[in-house]
């Protein structure tokens, strides 16, 4: 059912994109996150192929973050592109339930940044936050949410 979710959004993006790619120059826009309580920026860039990507928001290095499932995130200043592809596994115990352990939750992060090859990354939350390298980065999951389409909180450093 995941697979077959992260398919249609695929195929959205895709559609996006394209529809995306006309003449006409789009402005910086900026919006708020309602985990930041700074406005935030969102930038276009060129792909490899010379399309123009859809807008990213951007998000600060050092500093926490929320990304929703589906979603592509910039890092201010670093080239650094963070995609929250899937939910791989929630075995975490449900609220309101007594369970003999918590459980864990695992999601992929698709890495991308110039001159890096781009790497899918499974970070499992347990008891303890979790992190992965990718080149000088480290990306680090403090917390992620209930439902089919939880967002997840996230710290690059």
């Amino acid at each position: 059912m995941r697979s077959r979710r992260m398919t249609v959004l695929r195929v959205v993006a895709a559609a996006v994109l394209l529809a995306g790619c006309s003449d006409d120059s789009t402005p910086v826009e900026t919006s708020t996150d309602s985990t930041i309580s700074a406005p935030v920026a969102t930038t276009s860039a060129p792909s490899t192929t010379g399309a123009t990507v859809p807008e990213l928001r951007a998000v600060p290095l050092g500093q926490a973050f929320s990304i929703a499932l589906g979603e592509s995130v910039m890092v201010t200043g670093e080239d650094l592109t963070i995609t929250y592809d899937e939910v791989v596994e929630d075995s975490r115990c449900p609220r309101g339930v007594q369970c003999i352990q918590a459980g864990t939750a695992t999601v992929a992060l698709t890495l991308a940044k110039t001159g890096i090859a781009p790497a899918t990354r499974n970070l499992t939350l347990d008891i303890s936050p979790a992190s992965v390298q990718y080149g000088e980065y480290s990306v680090k999951i403090t917390s992620l949410g209930r439902g089919s389409s939880p967002s997840a909180r996230l710290t690059v450093t």
